[in-house]
């Protein structure tokens, strides 16, 4: 074989290993990107996402999210009245919540698994925000004898 042959599928090979290398690259990336999205993503992220701090009296803090198909997460917290409730509702631009209207009408299938998601209860006050970014519906359980629970899901648009 010539020299001039033995160049072009020399070049042939090394074209084919190179796109071989992007290719794998540019998957690794997506995987990785794909699993960087649900690792660390912490109830810190969800409220700064949103532009909202927890409430200093929070207690019982419950959190769970995922990224497929858009990311989403569910937060539920105590508070000792619903004053704090309204005061993290606007520090976080949330339509304050109607009494008797609720954005949790069924079980969700999503969340059959969060033991702690049970905001089906006969006292309560909700709303549904839409910031443009994210659809944030809100719950407050007001059935407890003192205090409330806050029950917040919010899904990227």
């Amino acid at each position: 074989m010539s020299g001039l042959w033995r160049g072009i599928i020399a070049t042939r090979y090394l074209k084919r290993l190179l796109g071989t290398a992007v290719l794998l690259v540019l998957v690794t990336g997506v995987v990785l990107v794909g699993f960087l999205a649900n690792w660390k993503f912490t109830v810190d992220d969800g409220l700064a996402a949103l532009g909202a701090e927890l409430p200093d009296s929070a207690a019982d803090v419950q959190f769970a999210t995922q990224a497929k198909p858009t990311r989403i997460f569910w937060l539920r917290f105590s508070l000792e009245s619903e004053n704090a409730a309204t005061a993290f509702w606007e520090r976080a631009g949330i339509v304050t919540p109607q009494d008797g209207f609720t954005p949790f009408p069924q079980p969700n299938p999503y969340e059959a698994e969060l033991n702690w998601w049970q905001p089906f209860v006969t006292a309560y006050s909700g709303s549904y925000t839409n910031t443009g970014s994210y659809i944030i519906e809100a719950l407050v359980d007001r059935s407890a004898a003192t205090g409330v629970i806050v029950y917040l899901r919010a899904y990227a648009l």
